[in-house]
């Protein structure tokens, strides 16, 4: 997976680049990936498993994890997807899609006055 995870908070923000694959940690914690310094972020809040689509996993979150407004259970694996609002705490993070790759934009649609 190409593309970022962007974090926003009142007086702050913070990004990282998305791995092609595996899985980021993201938290307070100065080691995760994504490292967000506010309060009501556990220190491990999420890991984000970069599958097709990604899997966010709640790691037992203090303030706890909301993907669309739903509770996400510590410990729960939820399906997510690029502009989707992720609430951790207080922050709000979403992941953005990166550039399309050459095969992928090489594929060409066909124009609508072929289709009728």
């Amino acid at each position: 997976m190409r593309g970022r995870i962007v974090a926003f908070w009142e007086g702050g923000y913070a990004e990282c680049p998305l791995p092609n694959r595996g899985e980021i940690t993201i938290g307070r914690s100065r080691l995760c990936a994504l490292s967000i310094q506010h309060t009501t972020v556990s220190r491990k809040h999420v890991r984000l498993r970069l599958d097709d689509p990604p899997v966010l996993i709640d790691c037992g979150s203090s303030n706890g994890t909301k993907v669309a407004g739903v509770v996400i259970e510590p410990g729960a694996e939820c399906t997510v997807f690029a502009g989707q609002i992720i609430e951790l705490g207080d922050v709000v993070i979403a992941i953005q899609p990166g550039a399309p790759s050459r095969a992928e934009s090489a594929l060409e649609l066909p124009r609508i006055d072929e289709l009728v």
